[in-house]
């Protein structure tokens, strides 16, 4: 492969930037008469003993590679028939090899490496670990003679046939310039590589004979049939071919049905265990020419920082053969946790600036592109890789100022990409910056119609930086291009030691996709290092030196001290959840003597700390710092300091473990609307460490937010939209950062908040004979409505802007059964006066009123019928600072019997009136003061029709309860109260009346809280249907009592933290007369809806509220009765 050096460009043998030391090296080597593969006579080897070959450690490479070797077991070499050359018998197979080759015996020299870049006869199998340089590309005429696998070859040499004069088996590979032969009789094998001269290797074959046979000459194509050794005659025989120019087949269990294109005369091996699809891992990468054994690759994943490895899978320029490489290989290194680079090296551009290298033809580079494609996957397939692998094809370094030669390239690897594509494989590219990655990204740059771009490349420049960019070299190859997890760089050329066993390598750094699923090294938990996440070297890494078995995982480098100038660095830069975090470096126990800076970034901004590291051995503390959401930590070492050149900077692991994160989430969110407005409660989360300083709140829809002080577990959040439904988050924050969201409150809708203010009674509207603010004179029509001006009219006490009214709503000559609504529109409400054909039934109800201060009321019957509106109060948000307040009820009044605050025990006269002590008396809960109170008056046993009034006078109030003989009825009367804290009755009947009075409620005289806010009515209770909110379906048995949830609960306009609720209270199908109440609790309330049997009656109660939102009906009755419940208000 190719690569740029740091010491000035300077072009490789193989057309890349080669560093000039290792170019004059090359020279000098060249001009001593020892280039690789260099002239002479092939040594010639004695005939040795039959003694077996021992193993030998992996050894520095040879100044002559292919020197001569002492004898290979049964290896023989003598000289060839009609000075051919030299005559090599192995294992009972021997050719004619010309003199020009070299003979090399592995069995003695086991580190050998195999090289298909020089003519040689290679004779054994090489040892486990060879010697190879990492940077070998191309090919000459090799022949490697070694015992057979009769497993593998009965895969990939379909063909029984006959070589020289032996009986064999063979299969070729065209393209990848390559053939195997399988001798069956002595059962060897000969792997047979050829470059630009095919023939020579063939003539070589032909010599075949067994190692006794006659040695005249190469067999002719009769003799060859038959296997008789006959003289030889002039004229060079070649062995039978057995492929077309087309590579092995391609699996169908892989890649589908095989193309028409690919010939599939010779079977690929279908990998038992495939390492398939890509990962973008970041890391330390390298290649070698020949693949490590299992041994060496499990030595270096235990010690050293590197977790993936370049493989060399095939290609007709490739300058190693498999060796170690084979589908168990694959499987065991990617098993270890190593990612793999399979790297395909083929026909070069036609300006390649290395000699010696076969080249693309420009009239078939599009088809020679495609037939590479087919062969990496054949050989990729082979060895276990299946789809979704990526490919890189290495083209080496040429000349870009040759335009011709440029489209060429492009037209080859477009060929190259389009092809694994339609195989499902992933398409890389390797090559030199200044000519591959330039021309491909002027490609891109420019939209070139036909270039189909590579899925990642991996550029060759070997400036020692473990970077991704090299834009600042050639601006041309942008940054933009490849962007997203799709670069490999290779950086350098050098060997290494780890474990033991040294390598040469060319290092990489790896930010692209490799096959398999790199582990990186684990340091443990937040803790980074040398071939773990989070971590890289700055500068060149021709300065930083391994240090193996130092450090906290023995993966330790070490640079010197440059001065006061930074040359080389380290940075460690996890991606940590927001916290403080205490860091600390750990210093190596050796290598590690200069005093250094360590620069570190956190959400606070920039400090340096500097460390003597010659004091040190083991963690040093660098102090505790802070990450947040988009401002993490990160830590630099840097080698300038106060040290001389001498002393040397040592890296390794970094902790980062958390001492205080951001706080937890507050939790029991729960939110109480108002007029525009929402008070937000939540219970304090775990600080995690460190002090909560505020908490946000944040609403939804609209984001409105609000932020109040560490210490606080409220605040109110403004600016909302009356009518919207709201949910609210709260978040803490600390010292280390803003923690999660809370779970959203449940929703509430913000609506207008006022006073109720009470007014002497004034009648609004009477049907039957018209007044001067409605003067409608007609009964209402069977099912129509009526819009009622109320607020801002002549004649009305409730001025315009008014939010509700309360209005005592008399039915009066109904022609059929039925109910009244009244709200701010006709499509609102709920029953509100519940009728029966000629019966007069009244009920206050809390309406709201529209923008304009009109209520309408609906007459749902199929009967006209009178309706009397009057109006007892209103509320407004303005203009008083009233407060209402829900007390316990209390009889105040029972003239059947007397009580303590009223012992009146004599029915009320015809026309007579009754003043009433409500408040400042003993007995009441209405304090002096008060100017209003909420007074449920029930009328009893009246022996003639009539109706009584209710207010602070006897000449004011309009009818409250309207009574037949005998009936018992109730209604709610919001009643001024007269400066002594009483209310007067009277009875507007001919005959005498009982009543009886109980406070629900009163005005107080001043305060803010405790607001009236008219919601939409809604039904909560229904016991004949059951409702979303109490899905009750059971009528209300004798004596029982039902709760009923009415704050805080889905289906409910009233919130959580009500006190208290206006319900229109119904009772229907009694099957007993009675009554019911309703309370906080049972034992609370007194009579609110008074029935007979089979009666139907609703009576607005305004109810305390339990502190968790219920209140409770009790039936006060021998029989059972439906109950219907509709919410109209809530006090706030």
């Amino acid at each position: 492969m190719v690569g740029r050096g740091r010491f000035g460009t300077v072009a490789d043998g193989k057309g890349g930037d080669m560093p000039t030391p290792w170019r004059r090296f090359l020279l000098l080597v060249g001009a001593t008469g020892l280039v690789l593969g260099g002239g002479g006579p092939a040594p010639v080897l004695a005939a040795g003993g039959e003694t077996p070959a021992s193993p030998a450690a992996a050894g520095p490479v040879a100044v002559d590679p292919l020197a001569a070797t002492s004898a290979a077991v049964g290896a023989t070499s003598s000289p060839a028939a009609a000075g051919k050359g030299h005559r090599v018998s192995y294992r009972g197979v021997s050719l004619d090899v010309p003199s020009d080759w070299q003979v090399v015996d592995l069995a003695a020299d086991p580190s050998r490496c195999v090289r298909l870049d020089v003519n040689a006869v290679y004779l054994g199998d090489p040892g486990p670990q060879q010697d190879c340089p990492a940077h070998l590309v191309g090919r000459a005429e090799t022949i490697h003679l070694r015992p057979a696998s009769a497993q593998r070859l009965a895969a990939t040499t379909a063909r029984p046939t006959t070589v020289g004069r032996m009986a064999a088996r063979t299969g070729a590979n065209p393209v990848g310039r390559s053939k195997q032969v399988w001798f069956t009789s002595p059962n060897v094998e000969a792997e047979v590589f050829w470059g630009a001269d095919e023939a020579a290797v063939e003539a070589v074959l032909a010599t075949a004979a067994p190692t006794n046979a006659p040695t005249t000459g190469p067999a002719t194509s009769s003799q060859a049939t038959s296997g008789q050794a006959t003289p030889a005659t002039p004229a060079r025989a070649t062995p039978a071919r057995t492929a077309t120019d087309a590579p092995l087949g391609v699996s169908r269990s892989l890649a589908g049905e095989p193309r028409a294109q690919v010939a599939t005369t010779l079977p690929s091996a279908t990998a038992s265990t495939a390492s398939t699809g890509a990962t973008t891992f970041t890391g330390m990468g390298f290649d070698t020419c020949a693949a490590p054994s299992v041994a060496t690759m499990q030595s270096w994943f235990s010690s050293s920082p590197y977790r993936a490895a370049g493989i060399y899978i095939g290609g007709s320029m490739r300058a190693c053969p498999d060796g170690n490489l084979s589908s168990s290989w694959v499987s065991q290194t990617t098993s270890m946790g190593w990612g793999l680079i399979p790297i395909y090296v083929g026909v070069q551009a036609p300006c390649v600036n290395q000699t010696g290298l076969a080249t693309i033809d420009p009239s078939r580079a599009a088809a020679q592109g495609k037939a590479s494609a087919d062969d990496a996957v054949s050989r990729a397939q082979s060895f276990g890789l299946g789809a979704g692998t990526p490919i890189y094809y290495d083209m080496e370094g040429y000349r870009s100022s040759d335009q011709a030669c440029v489209q060429t390239v492009l037209t080859f690897m477009s060929a190259w990409t389009a092809e694994l594509h339609a195989l499902g494989y992933l398409s890389g590219a390797y090559g030199s910056t200044s000519s591959l990655m330039v021309d491909m990204s002027n490609a891109v740059a420019a939209g070139t119609s036909g270039f189909v771009p590579p899925d990642d490349v991996w550029f060759a420049h070997w400036n020692g930086l473990q970077t991704l960019s090299d834009s600042a070299s050639y601006p041309a190859f942008k940054d933009i291009f490849w962007s997203r997890g799709q670069r490999l760089h290779q950086y350098d050329n050098l060997t290494e030691t780890w474990g033991g066993v040294s390598i040469n390598i060319d290092a990489n750094w790896l930010g692209g996709q490799v096959a398999g699923s790199p582990v990186p090294v684990d340091y443990g938990p937040n803790v980074f290092g040398p071939g773990g996440t989070s971590f890289v070297f700055t500068g060149s890494m021709s300065y930083w030196k391994p240090n193996p078995g130092q450090g906290l995982r023995g993966r330790a480098y070490s640079t010197y001290s440059n001065g006061a100038t930074e040359s080389n660095g380290a940075t460690w830069s996890p991606q940590l959840p927001p916290g403080t975090y205490a860091v600390s470096a750990y210093i190596p126990a050796t290598r590690a003597s200069a005093t250094v800076p360590y620069t570190i970034k956190d959400a606070n901004g920039t400090v340096v700390r500097t460390v003597n590291q010659s004091t040190v051995t083991g963690y040093a503390a660098l102090g505790s710092f802070v990450a947040r959401s988009g401002s993490p930590i990160t830590v630099h070492l840097g080698d300038n300091g106060p040290s001389p050149t001498t002393a040397q900077v040592g890296a390794d692991a970094m902790s980062f473990q958390l001492v205080a994160n951001v706080p937890s989430a507050p939790t029991s969110v729960s939110a109480v609307p108002g007029d525009k407005r929402a008070t937000v409660r939540w219970r304090a989360p775990s600080d995690n460490g460190s002090p909560i300083t505020a908490y946000t709140v944040t609403a939804s829809p609209g984001g409105a937010s609000v932020t109040v002080a560490g210490t606080a577990t409220s605040a109110v959040v403004t600016g909302l939209t009356n009518g919207t439904a709201y949910t609210f988050t709260v978040t803490a924050r600390n010292g280390v950062g803003t923690g999660p969201a809370s779970a959203p409150s449940a929703p509430v809708t913000p609506l207008p908040h006022g006073h109720l203010v009470p007014v002497a009674p004034v009648r609004l509207l009477d049907t039957r004979v018209g007044t001067a603010t409605n003067p409608v004179k007609v009964a209402l029509a069977p099912w129509g409505s009526l819009t009622v001006t109320v607020a801002g009219v002549t004649g009305s006490p409730v001025p315009a802007g008014a939010q509700a009214a309360a209005i005592n709503l008399t039915v009066t000559a109904p022609q059929t059964a039925g109910f009244l609504t009244a709200d701010s529109t006709a499509s609102g409400g709920t029953s509100t006066a519940n009728f029966t054909a000629g019966r007069t039934v009244a009920n206050l109800v809390i309406t709201r009123l529209a923008a304009n201060g009109t209520m309408t009321v609906v007459n749902h019957s199929g009967g006209s019928v009178q309706v009397v509106a009057d109006v007892e109060g209103y509320v407004t948000a303005t203009g008083t600072t009233s407060t209402w307040v829900s007390p316990a009820p209390v009889r105040l009044l029972d003239t059947r019997t007397g009580t303590a605050t009223n012992p009146v025990k004599t029915a009320l006269a015809p026309g007579a009136s009754l003043t009433v002590k409500v408040a400042g008396v003993s007995g009441s809960p209405v304090p002096s003061g008060a100017t209003a109170a909420a007074v449920n008056l029930t009328a009893t046993s009246p022996t003639a029709a009539g109706y009584l009034t209710a207010d602070s006078t006897a000449s004011g109030g309009t009818s409250t309860a309207n009574f037949t003989a005998g009936q018992t009825v109730a209604n709610l009367v919001i009643t001024r109260l007269a400066t002594n804290g009483t209310m007067t009755i009277v009875n507007h009947s001919r005959g005498t009346v009982h009543v009886v009075a109980d406070v629900g409620g009163y005005l107080g005289p001043t305060g803010s809280t405790n607001q009236w806010v008219s919601p939409t009515p809604v039904r909560l209770l229904d016991t004949r249907t059951g409702t979303a909110t109490n899905p009750v379906k059971t009528a209300l048995a004798p004596r029982a009592s039902l709760t009923v949830k009415v704050a805080g609960v889905a289906g409910s306009p009233v919130p959580a933290g009500a006190t208290s609720a206006s319900i229109n209270l119904t009772a229907t199908s009694p099957t007993a007369a009675g009554f019911l109440t309703a309370d906080s609790a049972a034992s609370g309330g007194t009579s609110t809806a008074n029935f007979s049997a089979g009666q139907t009656v609703a009576n607005l109660v305004i109810s305390r509220l339990a502190s968790n939102g219920t209140m409770t009906i009790v039936n006060r009755s021998s029989g059972t009765v439906q109950v219907i419940a509709d919410v109209e208000g809530y006090l706030h």
